[in-house]
């Protein structure tokens, strides 16, 4: 659909009447250039002042009047010739006209006037319209002197075309095709992203419908929509409070969907002074000229226009695919914004493409930003299962890590039940025999030896027993089989153990405490294997709501050691099931630190 959209444009636009300047049927109109203006500062002049001071009136320098961001009343004078007794109209295409007078004289010292207002009901004789048309009671065969005044709080170009009804009814339905299919765009997208945020409740799709929908509004003011539709809402008729609007909601919609904070965060801290600027605009309007507050809104376009570049590229470069898209519609937009502007100032001509170029530009952007979310969610979707994937590889080597290390601890306990227990019970069995032909005194010394093999088999049952679960938990609680944990380890290896243990007993479950156990042996133990220390410290501190233990030595650090080996993924898997955090503070040659917090939960026994 969007694809569609997208080529479909293009075609409808450029290849449609109003883009060929054709000759159109009927009375040839007559295009007022060059006209003769007068500024009225104060907007203070009557019809009567104008007449008598006609000799002040200066040629327009551009065959398009543009008396540009303006907050003066202007008076343009021409002279417009009726070839047959027909009734003309006059046309002026401007944004943001709010008063409009047409003067001729009827006798001499007297002038009729045609009285247009933006918003109110007006004259009667007008056909109302987003660009009304005021009828011209222009004698047959004789050329009439007209006076036009005119006021606006939009860029002012007064682009005047006199014909015949038929004339302007056709070169407005050929517009309001153009304008049918640009807000039919914006519509038709609002809807589908709005109905997609319902569904994946992602915020980017929200503030995507807002950002197009003050864009839209943009236009509509540009178009002189919102004065035909909504007379009312003199506040929604102003640039100073929609087009602010559009990029407050562009710089969030930017943020949230390239996760600028994420990928760009120098970027992402000129936010903060970006928004008070937008935001401040509608409220600096209130006491600011608007030949003033046009600059202020140039400024804010640019400044935005650099935001959104600089976002896009950061994040680009960063590896994130979406933002190509991204840049494409906003450097669209940016693109024929610029073209928009350079007309507003005089710089390019006017004619049918740089009239549309706004429309143009936020269509296909508003087209491109739809194909960016998509490929968002498409980039995040393939970016979840390539992580699911590697989960389900990481829990496959994790399960064959684990068969084989109980394998390997089967084979251990085997050994060691064949190697000592095995042989201990076996020197009890040939001593017993011997026993059968001895004397008292050689029995007393081999019942004697008989006792120290017994013995020794016991140790050896307790100490595998011991590897297999530490009897100490079930005797001595949790705390201090850590503490004895520490010293055994300490002494086994060598190394000066300083263990500060806070006590800890009761605060988990007995599987829990097992795993608790087993994580303080195996950050122990990792410290023995590979660090080369000679120092060692273990805490273990009680919080209100976790403990955290920290294991600190004097050895090698990790430098190039693999920190996803397996001692080290047991503890993380521990870690995981009880929810805490594993964390990992490398040193190169200044020794290492390793924590573990675990959340405590008060209702796990009950």
């Amino acid at each position: 659909m969007l694809r569609s959209l997208f080529f479909l444009l293009p075609g409808l636009l450029f290849f449609h009447p109003v883009f060929s300047d054709a000759p159109r049927p009927g009375i040839p109109p007559q295009k007022i250039a060059y006209p003769l203006l007068l500024e009225d500062p104060g907007k203070q002049l009557t019809i009567a002042d104008v007449a008598a001071r006609s000799g002040d009136f200066k040629r327009s320098a551009d065959a398009v009047a543009v008396p540009g961001a303006t907050s003066s009343a202007w008076w343009v004078k021409f002279d417009v010739e009726n070839p047959v007794d027909e009734t003309l109209y006059l046309s002026i295409a401007s944004a943001g006209l709010q008063e409009i007078d047409l003067y001729h004289e009827t006798i001499p010292g007297q002038f009729s006037n045609v009285r247009y207002r933006s918003g109110a009901a007006g004259d009667g004789r007008i056909i109302q319209s987003n660009m009304p048309l005021l009828p011209m009671h222009a004698p047959p065969a004789k050329r009439t002197t007209y006076y036009l005044r005119v006021t606006g709080n939009a860029v002012m170009r007064l682009r005047m075309e006199v014909a015949a009804i038929e004339y302007h009814l056709e070169t407005q339905h050929e517009d309001d095709f153009i304008h049918g299919i640009f807000y039919g765009i914006l519509l038709a997208l609002m809807i589908y992203n709005l109905f997609a945020f319902i569904t994946l409740r992602d915020v980017s799709y929200l503030l995507y419908v807002l950002y197009i929908l003050f864009s839209g509004l943009s236009t509509l003011v540009l178009n002189n929509y919102i004065a035909v539709f909504f007379p009312s809402a003199r506040w929604l008729n102003e640039m100073t409070t929609v087009l602010p609007g559009g990029m407050l909601f562009g710089v969030l919609f930017t943020n949230t969907f390239l996760r600028v904070k994420e990928h760009a965060p120098l970027v992402y801290k000129l936010r903060v002074p970006l928004m008070v600027f937008l935001i401040a605009i509608p409220l600096m309007a209130l006491f600011v000229s608007w030949p003033v507050m046009y600059i202020v809104l140039e400024a804010a376009i640019y400044i935005t226009f650099a935001y959104w570049l600089a976002a896009g590229i950061s994040v680009y470069v960063k590896g994130f695919r979406p933002a190509v898209y991204f840049l494409a519609g906003f450097g669209l937009l940016i693109a024929f914004g610029v073209v928009y502007n350079l007309r507003d100032n005089g710089l390019l001509p006017d004619n049918a493409f740089t009239r549309h170029s706004a429309q143009f530009g936020t269509a296909l952007e508003a087209i491109i930003l739809s194909w960016a979310l998509t490929s968002k969610l498409n980039f995040y979707k393939r970016a979840k299962e390539t992580l699911q994937l590697q989960a389900m590889e990481q829990s496959s080597a994790f399960s064959k890590e684990m068969i084989r290390m109980q394998e390997h601890e089967r084979k251990r306990i085997a050994s060691e039940l064949h190697d000592s227990v095995g042989q201990q019970l076996i020197l009890i069995k040939n001593r017993l025999l011997l026993l059968r032909n001895k004397t008292e005194n050689d029995a007393q010394s081999i019942s004697g030896d008989i006792a120290g093999n017994v013995a020794d088999t016991i140790q050896e049952i307790r100490n595998i027993s011991y590897s297999l679960r530490p009897y100490q938990m079930d005797m001595m609680g949790l705390t201090q089989s850590i503490q004895s944990l520490a010293e055994e380890t300490g002494d086994g290896a060598n190394v000066l153990m300083d263990a500060g243990i806070d006590n800890i007993d009761h605060l988990f479950s007995p599987e829990n405490e097992i795993n608790i156990y087993r994580i303080v042996q195996e950050l122990l133990n990792n410290m023995v294997k590979h660090s080369g220390a000679t120092r060692c410290t273990l805490r273990v501190h009680r919080a209100v709501w976790l403990i955290k233990i920290v294991v600190t030595d004097d050895g090698v650090g990790f430098g190039n050691a693999n920190e996803n080996g397996f001692g080290l993924l047991s503890i993380r898997e521990r870690v995981q099931i009880m929810g805490g955090q594993f964390i990992i503070h490398p040193g190169e040659g200044k020794g290492a630190a390793l924590s573990v917090n675990i959340p405590i939960s008060y209702h796990e026994n009950t």
